[in-house]
């Protein structure tokens, strides 16, 4: 059990990756290959989607246009390698009142490399 070392680094780059391809609707789709189609999990305003249905609820998203500022962000790398990241800031989609966010991302190693293995979003009204 060694702490990944490269953290800070892999939380920069991910989060840069990550939200420039949530925040353009052409480009959304990628982020499915950022999950494990079988195990990741996703719990989006309190709605727990598992899998496949993960791109499923990515994919039909109906916002379009998002202005997104992020406040801060925080990692911890964990035991198994992986690494731990918290988000915070504020979003507004389309022409919507402005809202806060919060985004837990647990990033796990994997055959294949770094994929999300846990995500829960969250807003709130400001």
């Amino acid at each position: 059990m060694e702490l990944n070392r490269d953290f800070e680094e892999i939380t920069s780059l991910f989060v840069d990756q990550y939200y420039t391809l949530f925040d353009d609707p052409e480009k959304r789709e990628e982020l499915c290959n950022c999950y494990n189609s079988s195990s990741s999990l996703l719990s989006f305003q309190g709605e727990q989607i598992r899998g496949p249905k993960i791109s499923e609820k990515l994919k039909n998203l109906p916002v379009q246009k998002i202005n997104r500022i992020i406040r801060s962000v925080d990692s911890q790398p964990t035991c198994d390698g992986g690494v731990l990241i918290y988000v915070h800031g504020s979003l507004q989609c389309e022409e919507e009142v402005p809202v806060n966010f919060s985004q837990i991302i647990l990033l796990h190693n994997g055959e294949q490399g770094i994929f999300i293995a846990h995500d829960i979003f969250r807003t709130e009204v400001i």
